[in-house]
């Protein structure tokens, strides 16, 4: 077992150390510190790394949020067009 301090855990997800330390408060699923002593903590390598492997399956395995959202307001834009269409070609 590995531990390994913030500023490399933070570099290891791309992240900032601020973002870190909110991840880790704030996000149940992402691994959480090691109390090594008084004022020192660090992160399990082995954890952070199963973290970002599962979040990179699972990117890969869903459209994202945005990405879900832009298909729909794309499909919402073409029925917006379409029922104007209709009504246009109704009213003459």
């Amino acid at each position: 077992m590995k531990i390994i301090r913030p500023q490399q855990t933070a570099e290891k997800c791309g992240i900032a150390l601020s973002t870190l330390w909110a991840w880790a408060e704030g996000k149940p699923d992402f691994p959480k510190p090691v109390q090594l002593s008084g004022n020192v903590s660090g992160f399990i390598e082995e954890e952070v790394e199963t973290y970002l492997e599962r979040k990179v399956a699972e990117s890969r395995a869903e459209p994202t949020k945005r990405e879900t959202a832009v298909v729909a307001a794309k499909k919402s834009a073409l029925v917006r067009r379409q029922r104007a269409t209709l009504a246009a070609g109704g009213a003459q």
